[in-house]
């Protein structure tokens, strides 16, 4: 089924390491000038989303 593909490739990308930091700038960032969190969430996934594509598209 398409969820369990989908749980295979992000257990396939959480697995694979990397620092992510990006998403940890970002919240930290917006902790710094938001009271709430929830906003900066997407932003942060969206963050490292992109540039998990570009490495793939290089």
């Amino acid at each position: 089924s398409s969820l369990a593909l989908l749980d295979e490739a992000s257990a396939h990308l959480i697995k694979a390491g990397g620092k992510r930091i990006r998403p940890g700038f970002a919240l930290l960032a917006a902790r710094m000038y938001m009271t709430s969190l929830e906003r900066a969430i997407p932003l942060a996934v969206t963050l490292e989303l992109i540039h998990m594509a570009s490495l793939v598209h290089d």
